[in-house]
């Protein structure tokens, strides 16, 4: 796993939406290989309408959770991970840990 930090307006989704445009399409759900998670269906279809991405590249965590995945592998970025966090648990946590690495 892959971490961007870094402060407010310093690229980090435009690094993300990178990522995803470099992905590609495919004849599984959602019809492509990598696609962005965001903390509320507003913000998707921000980053849709601001990056030009199509529909089925940009989700709210809401809509992933009901889709219905096809069979091949989907490689996921979140975006404003800090953000998707606190609206499961009802409130921004404190500290957070991570497993992996930062490559």
């Amino acid at each position: 796993m892959k971490v961007i930090v870094s402060g407010r307006q310093a690229g980090k989704t435009y690094a993300l939406v990178q990522w995803v445009k470099e992905g590609e399409q495919t004849d599984s759900y959602p019809g492509w290989s990598r696609v962005i998670l965001t903390h509320s269906i507003l913000e998707a279809a921000r980053l849709r309408a601001d990056y030009d991405l199509d529909y089925r590249q940009v989700f709210s965590v809401a809509e992933w959770q009901k889709a219905h995945l096809g069979r091949k592998l989907v490689e996921i970025g979140v975006d404003n991970a800090d953000l998707v966090l606190a609206a499961h648990i009802g409130q921004t946590p404190r500290q957070i840990t991570i497993t992996g690495h930062t490559d």
